[in-house]
């Protein structure tokens, strides 16, 4: 079965997801988005375990939950790499370059989302949908902490012009 529409990861991901609502737009093509953890969670293929898959953050900090198959357990949290041991659900296998990036110890794959476990998240979405504009730009970034910017510019240390 072919599939019509477009599909992007969310985290990390904001030129992807301009470039997809404006492919979408123009096309009058559905959009779906994704959850890169959870993708790289379905690129384990491991769905009867309980995964925490991560992903590198900045400043020592790794992005991370808990799915078992296709139930998330535990949202998607930032996390201090010394944190997630007291984070972790009991019998939870870690996975993910997050992890491994803060010298934790982890499998070795995957190391990255795979464009077919994107897929697989949004298939049941896109099957079931025709183009609306409105989801289109609604499409944005899940972003779990704000940006260096936003910080430096709350803190007051941006913005001061004469």
């Amino acid at each position: 079965m072919r599939l019509k529409g477009a599909v992007v990861a969310i985290t990390g991901a904001s030129s992807g997801i301009g470039e997809a609502t404006a492919l979408a737009f123009a096309r009058k093509l559905p959009v779906a988005g994704a959850s890169s953890l959870r993708a790289l969670a379905i690129g384990a293929r491991r769905p009867d375990e309980l995964l925490v898959p991560t992903l590198e953050a900045r400043r020592g900090e790794l992005y991370a939950c808990a799915v078992r198959g296709a139930e998330l357990v535990r949202p998607e949290v930032v996390l201090r790499a010394e944190e997630l041991n007291d984070w972790l659900p009991e019998g939870a296998v870690v996975i993910g370059p997050g992890a491994r990036a803060n010298g934790l110890p982890v499998p070795d794959q995957p190391l990255a989302p795979s464009a077919w476990a994107i897929a697989d998240l949004c298939a049941p979405v896109l099957r079931a949908s025709a183009y609306d504009e409105s989801a289109c730009f609604a499409l944005s970034p899940n972003y779990l902490q704000p940006s260096s910017a936003e910080v430096a510019l709350r803190e007051g240390r941006v913005g001061k012009l004469p």
